[in-house]
């Protein structure tokens, strides 16, 4: 199903369903262009060469942020066929070792380019994932803004990734679920697949105007089971394949616990 950004709170009925079922659904976004511009971006400095992608390498940094060359990450166990570039919220506060997630992000030096077609990219996914959380707090007959005062905090951790998937390279990324909260997916070429409860597994090819989202582990603890974490993956493809991943996190300082009992839940 899609639904709109714009009037999401009156949809929240029709939301539930999927929510509880797959944990996914599409979502049409206000500014598809930030979208469109952020990728643009981030094909052309893949297409540069290994010195100028080096100059950002996130092995600089202590908080993981910045390029990875194809090979580097892997997910269960599997190597990712992926080159990406790591962003992160650059003024999260916390005590303990989560600190160490909270840094400055690593840019490469072509005048502020990457870095300013990112930005309103970044910002529409922040402002969509506040909407999203507070119409998931509605589906599960909480009021609007429980799940972001019980679970998310004040200053929820975004991170995002900047990832190029090379043609004929073999699967992309293996079968997983999100740990965090939420997750707003752009892409611009087909790869990913989500599984159903019966174990099948399903295109979820790109949307013009929409953005993917899938639920992750924590907002499934936190409804009890209700809401799905959605299990996917990303299979190979025949041409180069752009993704903007954004996932929306509770602050590096909450604790993650159950808001809702769904046996009390009236539907």
């Amino acid at each position: 199903p899609v639904f709109p950004l714009a009037n999401l709170e009156q949809h929240v009925e029709a939301l539930r369903k999927p929510c509880h079922e797959t944990g996914l659904f599409y979502l049409q976004i206000d500014d598809a262009g930030a979208c469109e511009r952020c990728a643009a971006a981030a094909r052309e400095f893949f297409d540069s060469d290994d010195a100028t992608k080096a100059i950002c390498s996130y092995e600089a940094s202590p908080a993981f942020r910045g390029y990875m060359r194809l090979g580097v990450e892997n997910t269960a166990g599997v190597v990712d066929a992926r080159e990406q570039i790591e962003l992160g919220r650059e003024d999260g506060i916390c005590d303990g070792v989560a600190q160490r997630l909270v840094g400055a992000n690593r840019w490469p030096d072509d005048d502020g380019k990457l870095r300013g077609a990112c930005e309103p990219w970044l910002a529409s996914m922040s402002a969509a994932a506040e909407r999203v959380t507070r119409a998931l707090s509605l589906g599960l007959g909480l009021e609007a803004s429980t799940l972001d005062k019980r679970v998310l905090g004040q200053a929820p951790h975004w991170q995002a990734k900047l990832a190029s998937y090379p043609p004929d390279a073999g699967p992309g990324v293996g079968a997983h679920s999100d740990s965090g909260w939420l997750t707003l997916l752009w892409a611009d070429e087909p790869g990913l697949e989500a599984q159903l409860r019966t174990g099948a597994w399903v295109a979820v090819p790109p949307r013009d105007g929409a953005v993917a989202v899938n639920l992750g582990e924590m907002l499934q603890l936190a409804s009890g089971g209700y809401y799905r974490a959605t299990p996917h993956r990303v299979g190979p493809s025949q041409q180069r394949r752009v993704s903007l991943p954004f996932f929306w996190n509770p602050s590096l300082s909450a604790v993650v616990d159950v808001v809702c009992d769904p046996s009390l839940l009236p539907w």
